[in-house]
């Protein structure tokens, strides 16, 4: 149903709902029912492309991020806008919130915001300078810790508004993250084409490497044990714990950017 470009996805927390969010010419939400493909509501969302979406932990409420420099909040049950943060003066790259619902982390030109998500008020602003440009942003499930990447290929970790140290590795932007379900692991796609998983205890990693082009997405599948990878060569599957490749998706013409599982981890 989308015109063009679908730049972002995501399920809500009980995996009733599906949003997709369109680019330039399609700048459009549509909201899904996904055991049934049937489209339940379309938003006029944003000027131009939606590069993050989140819902909040109880499925009621949907933010949005634009390259028109907007992040929304839109109340589900009728589609309607409840706030429109202005603030940001830069285009907004990627969305989180944190999983007691209480704030929402933005990304973009300009580093991070965090917001208070039940005012709806911005809460503090980060530009670490390890990484003043943010493309992604990720939030533990276990505890107090998110983390960013950027255009200059390193990872920031960030604790109660508070850097608290930086990971290095890749040799391109880092545009995307995703924690594991137990909090320990971080894994990181690249514009190097290779994706990274990270043990945060250690600061050790492995690589991934099978795409053959920029990696444009990564997600974990609540099994903790299998990953998703996609980019400008389609979609890819691993094996989390020993970073073999144990298949991938065929039939894309043309490159992939946004992945996202399931609460059940049942679809992709």
């Amino acid at each position: 149903a989308h015109w063009g470009p679908v730049y972002s996805l995501t399920f809500s927390r009980d995996g009733t709902v599906f949003a997709s969010g369109g680019g330039e010419i399609d700048n459009k939400i549509r909201i899904w029912n996904p055991r049934t493909g049937r489209r339940r509501r379309t938003i006029r969302a944003h000027r131009i492309r939606i590069m993050g979406l989140a819902f909040t932990p109880d499925g009621r409420n949907l933010a949005s991020g634009s390259d028109d420099t907007t992040i929304n909040f839109w109340n589900l049950r009728n589609g309607q806008l409840t706030r429109s943060f202005v603030d940001p003066v830069s285009n907004v790259l990627s969305l989180a919130i944190t999983p007691d619902g209480q704030t929402l982390i933005s990304g973009g030109i300009e580093g991070i915001r965090l917001w208070e998500v039940n005012t709806q008020r911005l809460l503090y602003t980060l530009a670490p300078l390890a990484q003043p440009i943010v493309y992604s942003v990720a939030v533990s499930p276990t505890q107090p810790l998110m983390a960013s990447g950027g255009r200059n290929g390193v990872i920031s970790l960030i604790n109660n508004a508070q850097l608290i140290g930086t990971i290095g590795g890749h040799r391109g932007a880092i545009s995307s993250l995703a924690f594991s379900p137990d909090g320990e692991s971080l894994v990181s796609g690249s514009y190097d084409h290779t994706v990274k998983v990270w043990n945060l205890g250690t600061r050790n990693s492995f690589t991934l490497s099978g795409h053959n082009n920029v990696v444009n997405a990564v997600a974990v599948n609540p099994d903790g044990r299998t990953l998703a990878s996609a980019g400008r060569d389609g979609v890819k599957l691993w094996d989390l714990r020993t970073g073999l490749q144990i298949g991938s998706i065929p039939g894309f013409t043309d490159w992939v950017q946004s992945v996202a599982f399931s609460p059940d981890g049942q679809l992709l």
